[in-house]
């Protein structure tokens, strides 16, 4: 028994050793998967932390081109040590730029806890800068980095991990449409379109129903562009593409230059049109909304006269006397006017030349009448109808919004847009066009100067805010005149207007037409060749007679844009005359052939 019981405890101690061993065993195979899975999780960490290192150094090199387009373009040398963010900094970096070079390198060193004595990783980034450029440029680095863009490259190392981020940048589109509408958009009875844009991600046309454009030779994309309409008319001419054929269409576009969209699907609803959605002008001023009204009014004055008559003798006398009496001549003309939505009427400060009338149309002095009868009856007695106006061609409407009273001339100064709260609609009385001029401020003799390049085109594509100007009303616009000039039109209702070649839109330069519908007819007088250009058969003319006059010294005539109206026409007046040689026939039939 004893024995027996003694195999037996032997058996439970062999069978705890086998136990024990197995248990050992499974013990070593779990820590030589953990051993595993450990360094599979090393690995995991590594990458993501040179993500996180590849992003923090992207973020960085955005938050600087914020700040300044032009930072690592090469203008100036970039050099010196940061740390970023500017609080819990994550990564120190080290830059190297030499002047007139593309190609800015910045080493980093990257530490979550901010330890940069025992970085968890390192980087290095290279920024190529070219959103001032205008063309692909190559630095023979790496690719050529498109106009208008910056490339980026991040190659972070954290433990044996390499990962490396390569991004290129362009700004944002300030608008992807040139002209858009929640309606209609109606062009069809102008001579000529173009899209001017060299951006063809924003060079679009964008009607919610339908659009009338000239024929598709008329109408021409510089660089790609869509036109889309979401009607059921999308005509060019006579031709309606909505039902025309794809090759049709395909065509038109082929000759356009673009690419035309029939009943596409597009979505311009003009409560969309949100104006902090665009780089609009940076200075806003508020204006009444209603009509603005250019017209004439008549002013009254009087001339007095003092008049002699003849008066009987005295009783028993043989000899009369001679008496006096003041009697007013009349005197009416007409002004230029602009009256206000509110009522304020501006009267400019000189009368239209040729409208004085004198009542009666002689002068009474010279001699005694026989009597106070045939005195008194000359001219008036009662002066109370009389008029005073005290005005100024050029009158300030609001900041930045100027009006030549004469000329009915608006211009909106860069810089500014003007904001209405309902209707901005212009008009005038007669004949007169009235006219927006945008981008363009008043000289003091009344002339209209642009101003929106005054520094140059690159200069006013990095900052629109800044050369640009523009409307935005909640209800209709309306200009019964043309509109031209750089800015932006944006309407709540519907948008009429007259465009000659002097309209520009561009969406580059936040420049932009929206509106519920959008209406552009053609303008009045023919146009020049060239935005601006003078007629070529009285300009000449009036160059020569210059020049012979003052024998080619022009220095009198330096101040020409700051004199009024009558100054002017008193020194072309003054001017003589010059023989064109040609009959005036011939040369009246010239300009108006212009």
């Amino acid at each position: 028994m004893k024995r027996r019981t003694i195999n037996k405890q032997g058996l439970a101690i062999i069978t705890t050793l086998l136990i024990l061993s197995l248990l050992l065993a499974l013990i070593a195979a779990f820590l030589v998967v953990n051993r595993a899975g450990n360094r599979f999780t090393v690995g995991s960490v590594d990458r993501r932390t040179a993500q996180d290192v590849c992003l923090t150094a992207f973020n960085y090199a955005w938050y600087k081109l914020e700040q300044d387009r032009a930072w690592g373009d090469g203008t100036v040398a970039v050099t010196g040590n940061e740390q970023y963010p500017l609080v819990s900094a994550q990564v120190q970096l080290s830059h190297t730029q030499v002047q007139g070079e593309q190609l800015l390198t910045i080493n980093g060193l990257y530490s979550q806890s901010g330890n940069f004595a025992e970085p968890e990783g390192t980087f290095t980034m290279t920024v190529e800068n070219n959103l001032q450029g205008r063309k692909p440029t190559d630095t023979g680095v790496t690719v050529n980095v498109p106009s208008r863009a910056v490339r980026i490259e991040v190659v972070a190392n954290v433990g044996g991990v390499t990962k490396t981020l390569r991004t290129l940048l362009r700004p944002t589109p300030i608008s992807h449409e040139s002209m858009a509408a929640g309606g209609d958009i109606d062009l069809g009875s102008i001579g000529s379109l173009r899209l001017e844009s060299r951006d063809p991600y924003v060079n679009r046309i964008v009607a919610g129903e339908n659009m009338s454009l000239p024929e598709a030779d008329d109408v021409q994309f510089l660089k790609h562009g869509i036109a889309a309409s979401g009607g059921d008319e999308l005509n060019l001419g006579s031709t309606n593409l909505a039902g025309a054929s794809d090759d049709v269409v395909r065509t038109a576009g082929e000759t356009s230059g673009g690419v035309y969209m029939p009943k596409a699907e597009v979505h311009t609803a003009v409560e969309e049109f949100n104006p902090d959605e665009i780089t609009l002008p940076n200075l806003t001023t508020s204006i009444p909304d209603g009509t603005w009204t250019f017209g004439e009014v008549t002013a009254i004055d009087y001339i007095p006269h003092t008049l002699q008559y003849a008066t009987p003798p005295p009783p028993g006398g043989d000899t009369g006397g001679v008496d006096s009496t003041v009697r007013y001549q009349r005197r009416t003309s007409q002004y230029n006017q602009l009256t206000s939505p509110t009522g304020q009427v501006y009267t400019a400060g000189q009368a239209m030349e040729g409208t004085e009338v004198l009542d009666p149309p002689y002068d009474p002095s010279g001699g005694v009448y026989p009597s106070e009868g045939a005195a008194e009856s000359y001219g008036y007695g009662d002066t109370s109808d009389a008029t005073n106006f005290s005005g100024t061609d050029v009158v300030t409407l609001a900041p930045g919004f100027k009006a030549n009273i004469t000329t009915a001339q608006m211009v909106v100064h860069p810089e500014y847009a003007l904001q209405v709260p309902g209707d901005f609609i212009v008009e005038a009385e007669g004949a007169r066009q009235p006219e927006l001029y945008f981008g363009y401020d008043l000289s003091g003799g009344g002339v209209a100067n642009q101003m929106s390049l005054v520094d140059g085109l690159e200069a006013a594509q990095n900052d629109p805010g800044k050369y640009m100007a523009g409307i935005i009303a909640d209800g209709d616009v309306n200009v019964v005149g043309g509109v031209l000039g750089y800015g932006s039109m944006i309407a709540g209702g519907d948008l009429t207007i007259k465009a000659s070649s002097g309209l520009r839109v561009a969406p580059d330069l936040g420049v932009v037409v929206k509106g519920n519908r959008v209406i552009v007819n053609p303008a009045t007088e023919p146009e020049p060749e060239q935005p601006g250009e003078p007629i070529k058969v009285d300009y000449p003319i009036f160059r020569d007679a210059i020049t012979e006059e003052s024998n080619g010294d022009w220095t009198e005539y330096n101040g020409w844009l700051d004199h009024n109206q009558p100054t002017r026409n008193q020194i072309v007046a003054d001017l003589g005359a010059t023989s064109t040689g040609e009959d005036p026939t011939v040369l009246w039939n010239a300009v108006c052939d212009e």
